[in-house]
């Protein structure tokens, strides 16, 4: 749950009524995340995950790790799709970032060539470029 609160006395209010709600249904909680930095406990730390994205909080930005495509294997339609489906991303907040490796891999297709077989030296390199843009994704949290 996201909460945005104009207070910080509000925010505890927030926090010390919705803990009690989910208690009395029998769902503690375990731990609130919170970008101020006086309230959270003091073994908190600036990096938090969410849905498997890490969460500075005290940039308030949305960071997601693009895992890097294998330099060992030829470029074929296999592979780059194989690495487009790797990409986690479960909000769409970097779907702006990977529509260009779906170009690519639509241009991979338009080849004609078969899955196994390398793609073109223009697309191998249209996707080294974009591959090496993509490493770290950071998003402004709205």
């Amino acid at each position: 749950m996201i909460q945005t609160v104009e207070e910080v006395e509000e925010l505890e209010k927030f926090r010390r009524e919705a803990t009690s709600i989910l208690e009395s249904a029998k769902f503690p909680v375990h731990k609130w995340e919170l970008d101020i930095e006086y309230l959270e406990s003091k073994d908190s730390t600036n990096l938090s995950k969410i849905l498997g994205i890490v969460w500075e909080k005290r940039d308030d930005m949305l960071e997601t790790q693009v895992p890097m495509p294998p330099d060992d294997q030829p470029l074929t339609k296999r592979e780059i799709l194989s690495h487009l489906s790797s990409i986690y991303d479960p909000l769409g907040m970097i779907s702006p970032t990977t529509v260009k490796g779906k170009q690519i891999y639509r241009d991979a297709c338009d080849e004609t060539k078969g899955w196994n077989t390398e793609v073109s030296d223009q697309l191998k390199t249209e996707w080294i470029k974009w591959s090496n843009q993509i490493k770290t994704v950071r998003v402004p949290k709205v």
